[in-house]
């Protein structure tokens, strides 16, 4: 993408990075859940946060982005 999105991919916590890298595998939201020991709900609430913090839409967008930036993640 650019070089902000590589500013605010540092700016991701370690549990977003893990559900980035689920999101880019093609996890849904409950085999993220089922994967890390937590709730949908929260799942949830991990996305609106990557989306917000990296100015994307969907997770489609993340998933793109992640792909992108294999060595950062």
């Amino acid at each position: 993408m650019n070089k902000d999105h590589d500013q605010k991919l540092k700016d991701l916590t370690p549990r977003e990075i893990e559900i980035v890298d689920l999101i880019k595998g093609g996890a849904n939201n409950q085999e993220i859940a089922d994967q890390l020991y937590i709730s949908v709900r929260t799942v949830k609430n991990h996305i609106t946060n990557i989306l917000s913090k990296l100015d994307l839409r969907n997770r489609t967008e993340v998933a793109i982005l992640a792909n992108g930036h294999r060595s950062q993640l």
